[in-house]
């Protein structure tokens, strides 16, 4: 696994969505965040397709994979995205992965527009969730001041 997987696993944490423990759970501003994604990016007609498979593979790991089964699942999956090449589990530590497909090149692209890669930026940076939250409680409580 890459250290850019600690990496995110301590941004998650320190922003609060995410709580440490031997079995992980989303706590609810994480879940808040991903039912939001959802539904304003992945339920656009023009991110079906990318929608359809992450529902097909949440449906199925929800019905009939434990935790360790899903992480086997991806172990066994090939490492690049033509399918060929090892397994990830059968890399060696340490090993890139592929580079993403390319636009012109991919069978369909997930278009993540600039208000969201802000969002999910500004969520995953422990310093501004303090901030953030504050801004949320004066809106909800009709605290604020538009200039």
């Amino acid at each position: 696994m890459s250290n850019d997987v600690y990496d995110a696993w301590e941004r998650l944490r320190a922003a609060g969505l995410l709580e440490e423990e031997e079995v992980w759970n989303v706590t609810p501003a994480g879940t808040d965040l991903a039912d939001a994604f959802y539904r304003d990016m992945l339920c656009a007609e023009e991110h079906a397709a990318v929608r359809e498979v992450l529902d097909h593979v949440c449906k199925k790991w929800r019905s009939t994979w434990s935790d360790q089964a899903l992480m086997h699942h991806i172990c066994e999956l090939p490492a690049n995205v033509d399918g060929t090449g090892p397994s990830i589990a059968e890399m060696p530590l340490g090993t890139e992965l592929e580079v993403p497909v390319c636009p012109p090149h991919a069978n369909f692209v997930l278009g993540v527009g600039n208000d969201w890669i802000e969002t999910i930026a500004l969520g995953l940076n422990p310093s501004t969730m303090p901030m953030l939250r504050a801004a949320v409680e004066d809106f909800g409580a009709g605290r604020f001041h538009v200039a």
